[in-house]
């Protein structure tokens, strides 16, 4: 281009030719200046967010490490919802006392304020520390048994969450703790009817509407909104959580109890609603884990993402 340049302003035959190398050359300026703009803001994007896809890649890189199988992961999970219960004994405070909403108060981001109701969750500290690293080891170990089971629990969250909205319908339950069967003769409902999510039309979304719940934190906040829409943040104090996360690890336990330790790898041979039925409880302990993570401030996608990655180099 330079060598363009020389010889059109050297050359007398073209009147237009200084005009012409002045907007070659506005054009390579502009040219240079959006490329440095360019690589300024490549490089002050923030680092990658923490997917579930992210963790799912280091389960299986784990497992082709080290195979294993559904009852194995299952009993580690056990243990691994023992050491966050220890945890929470050893170092969190007990919850706080819910009173109802006052007239006219909605939930909303900061109400009620579960950070501030005691400063352990809110200020950094080696117990807090201790009780996030359960939080992900377990979540990573959810991770990790539901790729042994062949089952996606990114997708499975989403069809629960999405089945969950049918049991439970806003204007019916706003305030209220009860089970879902307290309104099976409006949605239908019932322990028998209408559980299955075979055919969720969630079963291929990816993402909220509103939220990219590709990532932990994303899903977290479709939680939060979830919970806020019916008035339920005041129930959802930690070890009010943790008490309900066992209960569904027990529902989950209760599946593989009587199998035998035949059961293979993607739960080869199981029926499409025994495959729903496992998945539908992968995705009640996700949930309330990631609700726990949420209201103890704990990053839990980052941290489970470390946690993978040490367990692969040790």
């Amino acid at each position: 281009l330079f060598i363009n340049n020389r010889s059109l302003t050297s050359s007398p035959k073209h009147p237009f030719n200084k005009l012409a190398v002045d907007c070659m050359q506005a054009h390579l300026v502009l040219i240079l200046l959006l490329s440095i703009v360019s690589s300024f803001a490549f490089s002050m994007k923030p680092s990658s967010p923490y997917t579930f896809e992210s963790l799912h890649e280091q389960a299986a890189l784990l497992l082709e490490e080290k195979p294993s199988d559904p009852r194995t992961q299952v009993l580690h999970l056990g243990g691994l919802v023992g050491q966050l219960c220890s945890s929470f004994m050893k170092n969190a405070p007990m919850d706080p006392k819910r009173e109802k909403l006052p007239p006219g108060v909605e939930d909303n981001e900061h109400f009620p304020p579960t950070l501030e109701d005691d400063e352990f969750w809110s200020k950094s500290s080696t117990a807090k520390d201790e009780i996030a690293d359960a939080c992900s080891s377990l979540m990573f170990g959810l991770t990790v048994a539901s790729t042994v089971c062949g089952i996606d629990i990114h997708a499975s969250i989403l069809k629960k969450m999405e089945l969950n909205g049918r049991k439970y319908p806003v204007e019916l339950c706003k305030g209220k703790s009860g089970k879902y069967t307290a309104y099976s003769n409006e949605t239908g409902i019932t322990k028998t009817k209408g559980q299955s999510t075979v055919d969720s039309p969630t079963k291929a979304k990816s993402d909220d509407e509103h939220l990219n719940t590709r990532t932990f934190q994303g899903m977290m906040k479709h939680i939060r909104h979830f919970a806020m829409e019916r008035k339920w943040s005041r129930y959802h104090t930690p070890r009010n959580i943790l008490l309900a996360l066992m209960g569904e690890l027990g529902e989950l336990a209760e599946l593989f109890q009587w199998h035998g330790d035949t059961v293979e790898a993607e739960l080869n041979g199981w029926t499409d609603e025994e495959r729903d039925h496992v998945e539908q409880e992968f995705a009640d302990v996700s949930i309330y884990l990631l609700r726990l993570c949420d209201v103890c401030n704990v990053d839990v996608g980052q941290l489970a993402l470390s946690q993978a990655k040490k367990e692969l180099s040790s």
